[in-house]
């Protein structure tokens, strides 16, 4: 049987290999892990906007580099919008990171140590992780692999074409994770090594460093010149520098205590967050650690071999964002060591396992079931099951997105969330990424102060999460305004709540149509006017209502409109509220809105209520409401069309009187 398994070729052992990491990545993939993390939704988010012409070098809003987001655009683009196609793009860099780690290990080492770095990384807590989250970072260590392949390839063979190809994957790292900021040090530390101890080699191949080195540089250069033209875009960065700051004040004890938490994520306490790990999960058990640190031991010994000496440095230089950044001993900060660290892993494992030939394979076969069983246990019955995990990820909304093709009833369905607007969409978000596909029936707003009637429909069941961060029952006052039936209903499910509503609208309407409406003085045409008002080809205005027309100073004027959605417009659009005094001018405001712009579809009547706090020490007398809309991202005002003419961006409705108590 040992000799049977000696006869195995290493690509038949590297398909299996594969095969069985495919396997890891997939399986249960829609609940582990449990939902959606924000992350991700902000990777969602960007990539759609480089759908819709966005072509960012760097993404300032996230403080996060953009290779990964245009990869999950064309994901997108190519399979359509789901929680699938966001992850496909790390499952895919993941598995050809395998292959990759193998080639270059085997060309750095040897072909056994090789195959078990690979199989050791397929088969890691740590690979298995990033795999399985839609992150830009695991980008990082494949496209670096890939120009250290490409730069010994053209060593060996004086190839100028291979150190061309090294310089645009070393190139396009920059464009890839926060750690690619060491890049330079790593390529100095690179042709350092090279030139001290491979100087003939280095010598034939100068030219084709400095070539692999300018298209490096060239292709990067944009991201340069966006870094030096706008300083705080490295701002993130400057958050997590704690050890740094702490050693330029005189204080060295946090660096000491980063370097000992580092030098112990190996194998005895790993990194502290649950983002991305078990807290304190190292990242091998006690053997492997071992093994992984015989291989350092190993390349110390070899010091006077280029490759050897340079796998030391790429360890020691892949470690600075751990030793320097909290927390220490992070897993992502330490992201470009990953390959290396496999690497002496592997090569320490095959220099152990030697020492028993004949049952060699046994002894590897053990420690890759060992690891194996241990990430998935740790994984699928440990991560994902911790409470602090389920609430990063959104469990409850992506457990109702999960069950809600299976509810029964007659009754169109809304949903209530008090994070679905532009700013805090990850309600939305998750949901629409983990509903089933072609589920589009569906409204979201935040029911404390807004609601949705899908193309004026009045017999509607509400549903709420049971698991939300920010849930949002409907309002009180909302209920007896709009609401005279409300009837819970029994949930066949534990992951929401549903409530059946009968509402009152179209009778409200009646009286609201009827409100007083006038345009702004200057405007080009008659000053009254009736409703509806037509803002753009967005909304219009069909009625309001104060409740109150009669208010104390320090207490919020309660105005409800109501709108008649015109287009399908995703774009977030914002009310703006005005408390005019007799003379004109601003006395109080309110901006905002709490629905969902990406549902609402043409027919769909939206009410929103905004709450208007006057200030305490304002004037009694009578003051004049004025209510618009505008771009949230931009700012522009919609304009009323009147005719197919712009005529105004506002229109001014009833008075309240400000009267003391």
């Amino acid at each position: 049987m040992l000799n049977r398994a000696r006869r195995i070729s290493p690509l038949t052992w590297l398909v299996a290999l594969l095969l069985v990491a495919t396997f890891l990545r997939l399986a249960a993939w829609q609940s582990a892990p449990p939902g959606l993390r924000y992350d991700e939704m902000l990777v969602t988010l960007q990539a759609e906007e480089i759908q819709h012409g966005a072509r960012p070098i760097y993404i300032d809003a996230i403080y996060e580099e953009p290779l990964y987001h245009y990869l999950t655009a064309l994901s997108f683009s190519l399979f359509g919008t789901q929680l699938f196609t966001l992850r496909f793009v790390s499952l895919a860099l993941s598995l050809l990171t395998i292959p990759l780690l193998y080639v270059l290990t085997r060309r750095l080492i040897g072909q056994r140590p090789a195959l078990i770095a690979a199989a050791l990384y397929a088969l890691s807590f740590w690979a298995l992780m990033y795999s399985r989250l839609g992150l830009r970072l695991i980008a990082f260590p494949l496209l670096l692999m890939l120009g250290l392949y490409f730069v010994w390839r053209g060593l060996e063979r004086r190839r100028r074409l291979d150190f061309a190809w090294a310089g645009i994957w070393l190139g396009l790292v920059t464009y890839t994770y926060a750690a690619m900021r060491l890049l330079p040090v790593w390529w100095i530390a690179l042709l350092v090594c090279l030139f001290l101890l491979d100087r003939s080699r280095a010598r034939r191949s100068a030219l084709g460093l400095f070539g692999t080195t300018a298209i490096a540089v060239l292709i990067a250069l944009p991201m340069i010149m966006h870094f030096a033209n706008n300083p705080a875009a490295d701002r993130r960065l400057g958050e997590v520098t704690g050890p740094i700051d702490a050693l330029l004040t005189g204080n060295v004890f946090p660096l000491i205590n980063s370097i000992g938490l580092t030098a112990a994520m190996f194998f005895v306490r790993g990194d502290p967050e649950t983002l991305y790990n078990i807290p304190n999960r190292p990242v091998f058990d006690l053997l492997t650690g071992a093994l992984f640190v015989v291989g350092v031991v190993i390349a110390l010994k070899r010091w006077r071999d280029v490759k050897s000496a340079f796998l030391l440095v790429w360890l020691g230089v892949g470690l600075i964002p751990s030793l320097i950044t909290w927390p220490a001993g992070s897993n992502n900060h330490t992201l470009m060591a990953q390959p290396v660290i496999f690497m002496l892993a592997g090569w320490g494992t095959d220099r152990v396992a030697a020492r028993w030939p004949k049952i060699a394979p046994i002894l590897i076969a053990l420690l890759l079931g060992f690891t194996t069983a241990r990430s998935v246990i740790d994984y699928f019955g440990g991560w994902v099951l911790l409470p602090a995990v389920r609430a990063e990820h959104q469990a409850g909304i992506a457990t109702l997105a999960a069950q809600i093709d299976q509810r029964s009833g007659d009754h169109p369905v809304v949903f209530s969330s008090g994070a679905v607007t532009h700013w805090e969409p990850w309600s939305v978000t998750t949901f629409r990424l983990t509903a089933p596909i072609g589920y589009t029936a569906t409204r979201w707003f935040d029911a404390r102060s807004s609601f949705i009637f899908p193309q004026g429909q009045t017999d509607l069941t509400l549903i709420n999460a049971a698991l939300d961060d920010q849930p949002a029952p409907l309002d009180a006052r909302l209920i007896e305004d709009l609401f005279p039936i409300v009837e819970p209903i029994a949930a066949s499910s534990d992951a929401y709540s549903a409530t059946h509503l009968v509402s009152s609208l179209n009778t409200r309407l009646i009286t609201l149509t009827q409100a007083e409406v006038h345009w702004p003085s200057g405007t080009p045409i008659s000053s009254s006017v009736s409703l509806p008002v037509a803002f753009d080809d967005r909304l219009e205005l069909i009625g309001y209502e104060v409740r109150r027309p009669i208010v104390e100073p320090g207490k919020n004027i309660r105005l409800t409109t109501y709108w008649r959605a015109k287009d399908r417009g995703v774009e977030p659009l914002s009310f703006f509220v005005h408390v005019l005094d007799e003379q004109g001018r601003l006395a109080a405001q309110w901006d905002g809105y709490s629905y969902a712009p990406y549902y609402v579809q043409p027919g769909d009547i939206i009410a929103q209520v905004h709450f208007i706090p006057l200030p305490a020490n304002l004037a009694a007398g009578q003051y004049r409401l004025q209510l618009g809309l505008y771009q949230s991202v931009t700012g522009d005002r919609l304009p009323i069309t009147v005719g197919g003419q712009a005529i105004a961006d506002r229109v001014l409705l009833q008075t309240v009187e400000v009267k003391q108590h």
